[in-house]
């Protein structure tokens, strides 16, 4: 009767497991004040100069890293690349301008730090599915994000 409790109870935390209904803590790392530091000294230059152009090269010096180094750390503790972060973020501000302020899409463009207006465009219609002046254009505040 033991012998059944103990496989019955063995099976059933087999499958927890399997389904990732219990955390598994193989090579998970905490994070460490070290770490922490180190995104919010990047993530706080990012919000102060996000309307200049941002060098890996520049975000690698703030944490004492290789870009190579610099690009895993940031990808592993946020998810995305640092292209890809530093792009949504402008995304964000070019956003609240647009619904906020009557400036012409080519100034937020620039003002947010694209270099390119075309391509501000093309990455605000991939993101948000509707283009800047569309987002614009629309009477009602419908649209949130």
């Amino acid at each position: 009767m033991l012998y059944v409790s103990l496989s019955f109870l063995f099976h059933f935390f087999a499958l927890l497991y399997k389904n990732n209904l219990i955390e598994q803590q193989i090579n998970k790392s905490l994070l460490t004040v070290n770490t922490m530091d180190k995104i919010k000294s990047v993530l706080n230059y990012i919000n102060e100069h996000y309307t200049e152009d941002i060098t890996i090269n520049t975000l690698a010096n703030i944490c004492d890293y290789s870009e190579y180094h610099f690009m895993r750390f940031f990808k592993k503790y946020t998810g995305k690349t640092c292209i890809q972060f530093i792009k949504n973020y402008r995304l964000e501000k070019a956003y609240n301008l647009l619904k906020n302020t009557d400036l012409p899409v080519t100034q937020i463009s620039f003002d947010v730090g694209f270099s390119n207006v075309s391509y501000f465009i093309r990455s605000f219609k991939e993101k948000y599915k509707v283009t800047p002046k569309e987002l614009r254009l629309r009477a009602d505040d419908s649209f949130n994000v």
